[in-house]
């Protein structure tokens, strides 16, 4: 009883930490897409940091506009209401901002529409998106913030 019970803690040790990893991934979308996705918004944020030295993203909640660095793309990719969405963490001096990336897919081609911030060192945000992609079912299309990207 006892190995049982201390195979059951490693198990739900073990899946506390590896299932958050993948919470936010959307098995249905195919891996090729997931990858083109994220290729467009490396590609997006690389074309930024190589004109500005700097990603600059807008924050509507400090009001401020942040210059960040980039850190990683997150493994997972999710589709709300026909966007793609996927987080990338950039940083700047001072904290670590998990920004939720919207991408779409146009004649083939993959382009960002928009990002904004779903957390700052770890402390999330509720709404953010909701601007963006509008809610589930409510018809509502990204307003375009600026951040649209031109041609591929």
């Amino acid at each position: 009883m006892r190995k049982v019970a201390v195979v059951v803690a490693v198990l739900f040790f073990t899946l506390s930490f590896v299932l958050p990893l993948f919470a936010a991934d959307d098995p249905t979308i195919p891996v090729e897409t997931k990858n083109k996705a994220k290729a467009a918004m490396k590609e997006f944020i690389n074309q930024e940091v190589e004109v500005k030295g700097k990603f600059y993203l807008s924050d509507d909640v400090e009001n401020k506009i942040l210059a960040l660095d980039f850190d990683y793309i997150h493994e997972g990719v999710t589709k709300a209401n026909g966007w793609y969405l996927a987080c990338v963490n950039l940083n700047s001096a001072q904290n670590v901002y998990d920004v939720d990336f919207i991408v779409y897919e146009e004649a083939g081609e993959f382009k960002v529409k928009d990002a904004a911030v779903h957390s700052v060192n770890k402390v999330k945000r509720t709404g953010h998106l909701d601007a963006i992609i509008g809610k589930k079912g409510s018809g509502h299309e990204s307003k375009g913030s600026g951040y649209e990207q031109k041609g591929s």
